[in-house]
């Protein structure tokens, strides 16, 4: 025997408005228990559905940034602008205000680093070689500044095995739209000339930097923060920066109201509408990797949230012959790539975005139409997930504080539902050709009702009706991280964290359905 039903699940997730009406009140109660219940899952689409919308933006391309004071330790005491350095520190930033900073080393006996920015001022013209081995050619404005880079750098011939590496800034060599790197091995002068010729070889970040910090949004500031602040350092670093601020933020503002939903399963017709559907909040990112003689040490990046916002009111329409086993469905409503950050050869920050419906129906007889909802919010949350150490990856927050709205029944039915609206955040990072990716999900809430239908000639249903439903509907939220690295295009699962998992019960009912004889009101 064929049946039809229609089923109507409110959802309103993560502090949105109510649907109208009165609320209960009632005190969140979280506890480690997992949502029961045999689930069959399904991935199977129709060629009609499509995503809401899926979009890939540019990245932002973050620029050097040379401010006019600049840390190094030196080789040397003399402290001149051309001395051989055993560190050094790049910033690079973004129009958004997106900072990255680079701390490299290069403590070994018979290396160093040279960094034209310090002294561009004192250069008439670079001449670089753009591909394969030659001749970097430096003429200085005065003859002084070639003696006293001469006198320096002359120790690259004291030994065969010295080299160093000089970095050359963006659009120094007049073709090179990023700072480049040269490993040289000799020189020469020409004082008449006022000239110096490097022989160099082109190299890598990831050939040349084999120890180096590198550190993503407030990371970037945390440790020089104070004593540069007092030097005036952050009006050379934000100069020409639009609305400065250290902070990478992924946005998760995403409208989906009137998107469709029709998927097939198993003979029974699922379709339905978003009637008011929407997401708002953002995600920050802060990253830091540590390498020391090209291996890892360190890889961390923390997550954090202000607050996240949804409202999400769904009507679904169920049609099929089913009886007893509760299967359930998800379909995509929602995927972009907004804008994330590059840094040519050396850092790639792609973030995802992404929400999906989840909903599940069993043992329909009858015609339904359930309206179950919620508001949810998670508070300002951080979590840090550590690629390295899995003790390390922690997290603060990310508990819901729930909110239901009035359960409403109108039909003879029995039946279980649930729905949830999942929202996701992907991040996927490489630091000099090293591959991470981090994944947060989050399930927000997810429902389950359970209904049934009751008939009684002596008024005993709920005590005094005739004709009423009896059911209950628990509430719970879900939110994990997991962890992998990428080699060669290949994903390694490294570890996952269970930020948050609980089951809540809202509330039981029992409710009066349709016209009541007048006995039972005697």
């Amino acid at each position: 025997m064929a049946y039809a039903a229609t089923t109507l699940i409110s959802l309103l997730a993560l502090s949105g408005q109510a649907a109208g009406g009165l609320t209960r009140q009632y005190s969140s109660h979280p506890n480690n228990g997992k949502r029961s219940g045999d689930l069959i899952s399904f991935s199977q689409r129709t060629s009609g559905d499509s995503l809401l919308s899926q979009t890939v933006e540019n990245p932002v391309v973050l620029q050097p940034v040379r401010p006019g004071y600049k840390t190094g330790k030196k080789k040397r005491d003399s402290q001149s602008p051309f001395d051989l350095l055993e560190e050094d520190t790049l910033y690079w930033a973004g129009e958004d205000g997106t900072i990255a900073e680079l701390r490299l080393e290069m403590v070994g006996e018979s290396e160093a680093f040279v960094d034209i920015e310090y002294f561009e001022d004192r250069i008439e013209s670079i001449s670089c070689p753009q591909d394969g081995d030659g001749k970097i050619t430096i003429d200085f404005v005065d003859e002084n500044d070639l003696g006293a880079a001469s006198e320096i750098w002359n120790w690259v011939t004291e030994n065969p095995d010295n080299s160093f590496v000089i970095m050359i800034g963006a659009g120094d060599c007049g073709w090179n739209t990023e700072r480049v790197l040269y490993s040289v091995q000799g020189l020469d002068f020409n004082s008449d000339t006022k000239t110096v010729l490097l022989q160099a070889d082109p190299v890598s970040w990831k050939q040349a930097i084999h120890s180096y910090d590198l550190n993503i949004g407030k990371a970037a500031l945390h440790e020089n923060q104070t004593s540069l602040a007092r030097r005036g350092w952050f009006e050379d670093l934000f100069n020409g920066v639009i609305n400065a601020n250290p902070d990478l933020s992924v946005p998760f503002n995403i409208d989906l109201s009137g998107t469709k939903l029709p998927f097939d399963i198993n003979g029974v017709s699922i379709s339905g509408s978003c009637s008011n559907c929407s997401t708002s909040g953002s995600f920050d990112v802060e990253a830091q990797f540590r390498v020391r003689w090209f291996e890892i040490e360190e890889a961390w990046v923390e997550l954090s949230t202000p607050g996240v916002n949804s409202v999400a009111i769904i009507d679904i329409n169920v049609q099929g012959d089913f009886t007893d086993k509760l299967f359930e469905g998800s379909i995509t409503l929602f995927k972009a790539s907004p804008a994330g950050i590059s840094i040519p050869n050396i850092l790639t920050i792609g973030p995802t975005v992404g929400v999906s419906l989840s909903a599940g129906v069993s043992a329909i007889n009858g015609n339904v139409t359930l309206t179950v909802g919620g508001t949810s919010t998670i508070p300002p949350s951080t979590a840090r997930l550590d690629f390295l150490n899995e003790q390390n990856t922690k997290s603060e927050g990310w508990t819901p504080i729930f909110e239901p709205t009035p359960i409403k029944v109108d039909a003879h039915v029995q039946v279980n539902a649930t729905a949830a609206l999942n929202a996701a955040v992907g991040l996927e990072i490489s630091a000099l050709e090293t591959g991470f990716v981090a994944d947060l999900e989050a399930k927000l809430p997810y429902l389950t009702a359970a209904l049934k239908a009751l008939l009684s000639t002596t008024c005993t249903a709920c005590e005094k009706f005739q004709t009423a439903v009896e059911g209950s509907i628990d509430i719970g939220i879900s939110v994990g991280v997991a962890l992998k690295q990428k080699i060669a295009g290949s994903l390694t699962n490294l570890w996952s964290l269970q930020l948050y998992d609980a089951k809540i019960p809202l509330v039981d009912f029992c409710e009066a359905v349709g016209p009541q004889p007048e006995t039972c009101s005697a």
